[in-house]
């Protein structure tokens, strides 16, 4: 009976998913600007890239911008960051971009999604 317990414990650690993990190609769903104000990502194109080496990389609809973030447990951070340029680029994705820039404070992901938040209700979405 133990021998039967053991094998089904083992069965089910060695099942379980793990969760994605922050280095990965994002693309933003819905982002929060202030309260009650929820955008839902139609129309314009943001995507972000974060890196094991902390390159942050955001993909606007015609530019690119590149910095560096740092991240803890739960806190992350933009620094240095810089772009080509923001002509013919959405206001979407240049609200979008100033909220991770100066905004977000932390970050979580579950089942592939991570959120940015921070002060001022900044809440952001993005999904693998």
């Amino acid at each position: 009976m133990r021998f039967y317990f053991i094998i089904v414990f083992i069965t089910l650690i060695s099942c379980q998913k793990k969760d994605v993990n922050i280095y990965n190609e994002w693309n933003l769903s819905s982002y929060v600007k202030g309260p009650g104000e929820i955008v839902t990502n139609s129309g314009f194109y943001l995507k972000i890239k974060l890196t094991e080496d902390k390159n942050f990389t955001a993909f606007l609809n015609t530019n690119e911008c590149y910095g560096d973030f740092t991240k803890g447990v739960k806190n992350f951070e933009i620094t240095n960051l810089y772009c080509d340029t923001l002509c013919c680029d959405s206001n979407q994705s240049i609200e979008v971009l100033n909220l991770i820039k100066d905004s977000v404070e932390t970050y979580s992901i579950n089942r592939g999604v991570l959120k940015l938040e921070g002060g001022l209700f900044t809440k952001l979405e993005f999904n693998i």
